[in-house]
Order: structure tokens, then C-alpha cells, then sequence
């Protein structure tokens, strides 16, 4: 198994620029074809145009030439970021919200690159949600935290709890964990049930074994609301390139309420994050 094709959304904004140089650059160390999506939709035309009585199209239009502008302003930041990647560099333009036109063109690739979550003044129109897209792609979300000076995958952390989410985030991780020199699998949870906790993952650090990955199982203490930050000092102690976990075990509104892991690591974590659902 190996990650051939990569997606990342493209729009004329610094936050993008980061997120292709970090593509392009993970693109090149696994080989990897790079498709680059420009998609944008005026998220305020449906809420706008019922209170501006411009009956005549004027204001359509002008949203339409902003949509086209923003769309060849963006493939053409693409165009210079890859222009050493000869055929791998492959542009799709489509007039949707992003988190729509990435979930369509997820068919054909194998991880999507995302920006750590947006605040909530950001506009859907013009920049992708990690959380839209982990829970609705199908497929593992590398979100990428604002200022990473670059990408590096040698030393990985797993967020372990044995659910369905976790299990799927440690397959579709493989290739990343297979190629790291150093994989530690962490489990935060009470005292009462670390016994529960060392049985999955010892299970998990035979699995991977099968796989040539050389695992390091470690139990921490904590609770629920505590998970996130327990995990990333140890992330932080341990000097990890990339966080690993399973997305949104529980629901989603739960998540944004409490402040789960999930939601965090979206959100605030300083590290790049793989997430699967």
C-alpha cells in the first residue's frame, strides 16, 4: 500500500500557499501525483441577492467574474508551485464549494491535504473544512497546522482508543507508519482501565509488527476532557512529525460542545494530524 495520488484545494489566499508547499513537498518524498482542485462558489449569493433588488443580473455577474478570478488566480499559484512535477501536477477547476468538489475528486485519490480547521468567521466558499471533509470523504485527512516549516514523517504518534475510527485511522496510516523510524501507540484513559487499555494495544503492536512497524505501546493517564492535551505534551515530549487518530467517535455537535479530541486536534493541534472516520 502506498499513497500515489494526493488532492489539496487551492484558492489565492497565504493560508493555501502553505497547504500546496506542503503538498508539493509530500508529493515529491512519496512519488506521488498531485492533483490540485480550484473550487469556489460566492457562499452570500443565496442569502444576499433576496435583499438587494438588482433584478438586472449585475450583481450575478459580478459574483461570476470573482468566482473566475479567484479560480485562475489559483491555478495559477499551482501552476508555479509544481511546475518541477512535469505530468504528476494535475489541475481540476470546478465551480463548487470546496468541501463538495474535494469529497467528488476523492474517488480518485488516495489522501486529501487539508488546512487545520478554519475560526468560525471563515467563509465555506473560499476554504475547505478539515472536519466536513474527515467526516464526509471516505478516505484519511492530513490537516496541516498554520507556519509548518515543512513536512516530516519519521517520528509518528498514534492516538489509540480501540473503536472503529481508530482501527481505520492506523490502516489507512500505513504507509506513513511502515516508512517512520520511530511509532509510539498512546492510549489516555483512568487508572481502572489501563488493564483493558494494554490489550488492545499490544494487539495493535503485533499487527503492525506484521507489517515491519516496530511500535511502542504506552498507557497515560487521564480523563476524557484531558485527552488532547495528555497526548499532544506527550507528542511534544517525544519530538513527533505527525499525530494519527481516529475522527469523531462521538458525534460531531458533541465534540464542538465539549471540546473533544477530535475537535482539537482539528482545531488547535501544532503538529500535522491524520484523521480517518
Amino acid at each position: 500500500m502506498a499513497y500515489k495520488t494526493l488532492l489539496v484545494h487551492v484558492e489565492p489566499t497565504s493560508v493555501s500557499n502553505l497547504r500546496l508547499r506542503i503538498a508539493v513537498d509530500l508529493a515529491g518524498q512519496l512519488d506521488a501525483t498531485l492533483i490540485g482542485v480550484g473550487g469556489s462558489e460566492p457562499a452570500y449569493l443565496d442569502t444576499l441577492m433576496p435583499f438587494t433588488g438588482y433584478s438586472d443580473g449585475s450583481l450575478v455577474q459580478m459574483l461570476a467574474d470573482l468566482d473566475t478570478k479567484n479560480l485562475t488566480d489559483a491555478e495559477a499559484h499551482f501552476r508555479v508551485a509544481t511546475k518541477s512535477m512535469g505530468a504528476k501536477a494535475i489541475w481540476r477547476s470546478v465551480r463548487d464549494y470546496p468541501d463538495r468538489a474535494l469529497q467528488d475528486l476523492a474517488a480518485g485519490a488516495d489522501l486529501i491535504v487539508a488546512s487545520a480547521d478554519r475560526g468560525p468567521k471563515a467563509s465555506s466558499a473560499s476554504a475547505a473544512s478539515a472536519a466536513d471533509l474527515v467526516l464526509h470523504a471516505g478516505m484519511p485527512i492530513l490537516t496541516i497546522p498554520t507556519n509548518l516549516p515543512a513536512i516530516r514523517t519519521k517520528s509518528i504518534v498514534i492516538a489509540w482508543k480501540n473503536t472503529r475510527e481508530a482501527r481505520r485511522a492506523v490502516s489507512d496510516a500505513l504507509p506513513f507508519l511502515i516508512a517512520a523510524d520511530d511509532v509510539a501507540i498512546v492510549q489516555v484513559c483512568l487508572a481502572e482501565e489501563m488493564g483493558e487499555a494494554r490489550s488492545s494495544l499490544s494487539e495493535v503492536v503485533s499487527r503492525l509488527e506484521r507489517h515491519g512497524v516496530n511500535a511502542t505501546p504506552k498507557t497515560l493517564e487521564g480523563r476524557a476532557d484531558e485527552g488532547f492535551l495528555v497526548l499532544v505534551s506527550f507528542a511534544e515530549e517525544q519530538l513527533a512529525d505527525m499525530i494519527v487518530a481516529g475522527a469523531y467517535g462521538h458525534s460531531r455537535l458533541g465534540e464542538w460542545i465539549l471540546g473533544g479530541v477530535t475537535h482539537n486536534l482539528l482545531r488547535h493541534s501544532l503538529l500535522p494530524v491524520l484523521c480517518s472516520h
